[in-house]
Formats: C-alpha cells, sequence, structure tokens
C-alpha cells in the first residue's frame, strides 16, 4: 500500500520538481512570492515526509487492529509490513524521467501490483485490511493525498 500508494504521488512530486524543461510548482511559488526555490521545495519535502509518517502510523494501527480481530496474524503483519517497506524502496522515481520511461516505469508498476496481490493471496492475507485493498492511497486509491 505504501509504496503502490505512492506511484501516482510521484506525479505530483515531478509536478513540484519541474520535469522535462517545465517550471515546477515550487519554482513558480518561489517567483511569485520572491522566495528561494529550495526553501520552497524543502516545505514540500517536509509535508511529504509528515504525511508518509502519519499514513504509516495509521497503516499500523490498523493492522493492529486486524490482528486484534483475527483477520490477520501477528506473523502476518510483520511480512506484511516487511513486503510494503520493500515495496516502497522499490518503487521508481519519476522526477526525471522522460515520458516513455515513465510509461514504461508504470506498465512496470502494474507488473509489481499483479505480484503483490499473488504475494497476499500465498500469504493468505486479505485484500480488505489495507486501503483500497493495497492497491493504492487511503483517499481515492491513487495516491494524490500526497498533496495536502
Amino acid at each position: 500500500a505504501i509504496g503502490l500508494a505512492s506511484v501516482a504521488g510521484a506525479g505530483v512530486v515531478s509536478a513540484e520538481n519541474g520535469t522535462n524543461g517545465n517550471v515546477g510548482i515550487a519554482d513558480r511559488i518561489a517567483q511569485k512570492f520572491n522566495l528561494k526555490s529550495a526553501d520552497v521545495q524543502k516545505v514540500f519535502e517536509e509535508q511529504r515526509a509528515t504525511h508518509e509518517a502519519e499514513h504509516k502510523a495509521t497503516l499500523n494501527v490498523n493492522l493492529d487492529q486486524a490482528v486484534t480481530d483475527g483477520k490477520i496474524t501477528a506473523d502476518q503483519k510483520t511480512k506484511l509490513v516487511a513486503k510494503l517497506e520493500e515495496m516502497k524502496a522499490n518503487r521508481p522515481d519519476f522526477r526525471n524521467m522522460t515520458e516513455a520511461e515513465r510509461t514504461a516505469a508504470k506498465t512496470a508498476m502494474e507488473t509489481k501490483r499483479t505480484e503483490f496481490e499473488a504475494w497476499l493471496k500465498a500469504n493468505n492475507i486479505p485484500t480488505d485490511i489495507l486501503p483500497n485493498g493495497g492497491m493504492g492511497g487511503p483517499r481515492g486509491g491513487h495516491g494524490n493525498s500526497s498533496r495536502t
């Protein structure tokens, strides 16, 4: 969920940073309000980190409740948290990709999604304990929650 939740959020990151010669939102804000672009970008990064920490805490509370409710075992929770961290660590960085590279990365992520669904099934972990069945962010399933 964490790794997949950030897929579309990475597109927001590219919009914030500006790619392919486009001026990103952080740069536009910096210009408009006569600020340093790096300072504005730091605010975006801090917000992203805060949101990610909140999401992780909520996920842990939900998984703890799933263990308490008998939906999953403590071992399944441990495996799932490790798998989600692995997926997060391996997610692509869309910021400096060309459009062709983004398309290829999105295709690869669909393959990873299918592999994750199979992993959940093989480990007898129900998808309903994860936001949107583990296939997206907590709001709407497309990871745009990094905009908050």
